[in-house]
């Protein structure tokens, strides 16, 4: 069956400290995984990357919610594609921190 892949960025509002992420992170894996959403999360501690791959109810649904959450702002999809398969199997949301990216 097909899924739903988005590819978005989008800048953290304010302030974002790991003591953040650590908390939603875990949260986020648990709903992830109840939606059948797999994926990878990307913060640069200025920026969020996210590749979500799932259902296409639940991906559409994902991305409604993170467009109106306080914790980003200029969200922008740079990709929105049906695929035959996933590429994160087994990983409800794998979180990579990377502050060397911080100048890109």
């Amino acid at each position: 069956m097909p899924i739903k892949t988005v590819l978005y960025v989008s800048k953290a509002a304010g302030s974002r400290s790991l003591h953040h992420l650590r908390s939603l992170v875990p949260q986020a894996r648990i709903a992830n995984q109840r939606q059948d959403i797999t994926g990878v999360l990307l913060f640069d501690g200025r920026n969020y990357t996210e590749v979500l791959e799932g259902p296409t109810k639940a991906i559409d649904a994902l991305m409604a919610r993170i467009a109106l959450d306080r914790r980003h702002s200029r969200m922008r999809v740079l990709s929105d594609q049906r695929r035959p398969g996933r590429s994160y199997v087994g990983f409800p949301l794998t979180y990579i921190y990377d502050e060397t990216r911080r100048a890109l």
